[in-house]
């Protein structure tokens, strides 16, 4: 992923996600929920991204502890910056965290298939199985 070499944390973190969101979600707009504000400071909609303040509004939820996430809000597609909240959700789509200052990436087989989406061939490795 060529955009990775962005100077600025949270310039990379916006495009990973604007990136992965698009991928999963087939909308020119894609609205995303952002319950950890730590992750992306200073949140702004980009030209193809809408941040909303509710999860029932979202089409991707972005989070760190999925546990605090409403009823309501585990049926979306919930991506997780924690790898332990991954592994210990089940429902959760994917995980977007950062180890050893790199970002890692990784979605749930079961998810991709349930909602049949299809990644495209690059994010193939990605996959966890």
């Amino acid at each position: 992923m060529s955009f990775l070499y962005s100077s600025n944390l949270n310039d990379i973190k916006l495009k990973l996600i604007s990136k992965i969101s698009h991928v999963v979600v087939k909308k020119h707009i894609v609205k995303i929920y952002v319950s950890d504000k730590a992750f992306l400071k200073d949140v702004q909609d980009s030209k193809n991204l809408k941040f909303v303040k509710n999860c029932q509004d979202a089409d991707v939820i972005l989070c760190s502890i999925v546990g605090k996430l409403s009823k309501r809000c585990k049926n979306k597609i919930v991506f997780t910056t924690k790898y332990r909240s991954y592994k210990n959700s089940k429902f959760v789509f994917g995980a977007i965290f950062w180890q050893k200052g790199r970002p890692n990436l990784i979605f749930r087989a079961s998810c991709l298939k349930k909602r049949g989406i299809k990644l495209p061939k690059s994010y193939k490795k990605y996959i966890d199985k």
